[in-house]
């Protein structure tokens, strides 16, 4: 016997009507399991009264109400300007149509509502899990601050958009409604969970020969990431104290390259560089370290032990492509007697720093083989867009492919 025909109609989703509001607030107290007339309904009321209201998305499944979705105007304390932000609060579905993609299909309606909008960002209290797959991110490691300290920290995230601008960080100003139904946070103290420290912040390493124009690249990567990160340049740090070392061991000034200047010099400079990074990206800033890095980006088990001694992912390779025949002009231009050594040795050199061959491992190429910074600063606004729209935990450590 056959199984009558049923005939499913798509959802729609679409603004809610104005007489639809006791519809959608009944909607919402079931999906948090509240009483009519609870505190989300309070909540609800409270924004619609004050106007804080910008959009109020409503799911419908032929003439039924099976999720709804609410941006409502906040602002961001910014230093050079109060910039009104959108809030995503609440998002409903229906109990029975839990787990059917409905509130992911509001998400996506709210964020391209909020686009319309012209809205530089979207702020929620929620969990990590689920709205991290679906275009939100923790917010305070890109430099905002919470409204109030009883929003757990995993819980503040954002999603940024295309009218978002570097400049536009600082604290979440909720609007008054919010306050007025103490809807900020968590109150119940058994709900509480003990401090969670900050994630460490992201590790860019920035590596390539000697004159490939790392201290460019590292230094427009800096300024483009938010918040801008500390740069530890192996030159800036270890300069002074490398010349003093190879004074007092009788070396030639010149002799930055091979076993002797690997064993004695270089190992130590690289430790104390990782130590550093890994103390400052602990405090939630973002670190640029600058080196050739040579050994750890060509070898796949010398990167994974690089990372881990970092302090794990995420971490970000940015390699410099550049040729011989370009490399060795350079050398000769910056006249830095430090390269005496590579310049009287230089095919040995590049055999040593292979500047042409790609990292076997995940990367960003940066191919500076011609002069230009705003290219380069192109190319860097690029790949930290990339690196950006990444997944949050369990990223890779950088991601594959050539800028």
């Amino acid at each position: 016997m056959l199984a009558p025909a049923v005939t499913v109609r798509p959802m729609q989703i679409r603004p809610a009507r104005p007489q639809e509001q006791r519809d959608v607030e009944s909607l919402v107290a079931e999906a948090f399991g509240e009483p009519p007339d609870g505190k989300l309904t309070r909540v609800l009321r409270a924004l619609d009264s004050s106007g804080a209201v910008r959009a109020s998305l409503v799911a419908v499944d032929g003439d039924r109400i099976i999720g709804h979705v609410q941006l409502n105007r906040c602002w961001l304390d910014a230093p050079r300007a109060l910039v009104e932000v959108l809030v995503l609060s609440p998002l409903s579905v229906d109990p029975r149509r839990q787990r059917q993609g409905v509130g992911t299909a509001l998400v996506r309606a709210a964020l391209d509502e909020a686009r319309r909008l012209n809205a530089p960002a979207v702020f929620l209290e929620g969990s990590w899990d689920y709205y991290g797959r679906r275009g939100f991110q923790a917010a305070t490691p890109l430099g905002f601050v919470r409204p109030s300290n009883r929003i757990p920290e995993p819980a503040f995230q954002v999603a940024l958009l295309p009218a978002y601008e570097p400049w536009m960080t600082g604290q979440l100003i909720y609007c008054d409604a919010f306050w007025a139904t103490d809807a900020v946070g968590l109150r119940d103290p058994s709900r509480l969970t003990p401090p969670v420290a900050p994630s460490p912040a992201a590790v860019w390493v920035v590596a390539g020969p000697p004159g490939a124009g790392k201290s460019t690249v590292a230094g427009l990567l800096a300024r483009t990431l938010i918040p801008p990160a500390a740069v530890l340049d192996k030159d800036t740090l270890y300069s002074g104290f490398v010349a003093a070392t190879l004074q007092a061991a009788g070396r030639p000034y010149g002799e930055r390259e091979g076993p002797w200047y690997n064993e004695n010099i270089k190992k130590h400079e690289y430790a104390g560089m990782v130590a550093a990074a890994r103390e400052v990206r602990r405090h939630g800033c973002p670190v640029v370290l600058v080196a050739p890095f040579t050994s750890e980006i060509h070898d796949a088990g010398r990167w994974a032990e690089f990372v881990d001694a970092l302090g794990g992912a995420p971490v970000h390779l940015v390699w410099l492509r550049i040729d011989p025949a370009t490399l060795r002009q350079r050398l000769i231009e910056r006249a830095d007697p430090r390269d005496a050594a590579k310049l009287a040795n230089f095919d040995a050199f590049v055999t040593e720093i292979r500047p042409g061959q790609a990292p076997p491992v995940p990367h960003y190429e940066v191919d500076n083989r011609h002069s230009g910074t705003e290219s380069l600063a192109a190319t860097v606004a690029a790949i930290v867009a990339a690196a950006r729209a990444q997944p949050g935990p369990g990223r890779p450590a950088a991601t594959a492919g050539r800028t």
